[in-house]
């Protein structure tokens, strides 16, 4: 794995894109359809700076599916396949490129009792296989407090 770049770059219909998972200067960076824009904006400065210029981004590790324009790039942050978004619902999403180049988010519904089943039968219970019934994560410290259930309720 310590052979494969942090970041890839590929190009459909005319746009330019990036690929890496949470950011440029962290590989574990957050970044929420809440961030702020200057946060985004250092990510896509320090994107352009190695692969020169981009027309989106495509990221994840937030886990959280969403997309954001700044600075004239897309930030995609295509969600997790494998888990929910922290929405109450236990389809899990992904991002795909729609023919005009710009991301779709896809629901994915798939048999999440027998998975959590599949889980719960190797040992697999520290709280991720109650989220795929629930659609919520088994801890939110790691989200920012406006998308916490409670803020989200609170409306």
């Amino acid at each position: 794995m310590t052979s494969l770049p942090d970041i890839a770059v590929f190009s459909q219909r005319g746009r330019r894109f990036a690929v890496l998972h949470g950011g440029m200067s962290d590989v574990s960076r957050f970044l929420w359809p809440c961030s702020s824009e200057a946060a985004f904006a250092e990510e896509i400065e320090l994107i352009q700076r190695e692969v020169g210029p981009v027309d989106a981004v495509v990221a994840g590790h937030c886990g959280l599916p969403f997309s954001r324009t700044l600075m004239g790039v897309e930030w995609i942050n295509a969600g997790v396949i494998g888990m929910p978004a922290n929405d109450g619902q236990p389809a899990t999403r992904c991002a795909a490129l729609h023919a005009d180049g710009h991301a779709v988010f896809r629901e994915l519904c798939y048999d999440h009792a027998s998975a959590r089943a599949g889980m719960e039968r190797v040992g697999l219970t520290q709280g991720y296989h109650t989220a795929l019934e629930t659609g919520y994560w088994p801890s939110e410290d790691v989200l920012p407090p406006e998308l916490r259930r409670a803020a989200v309720a609170r409306g």
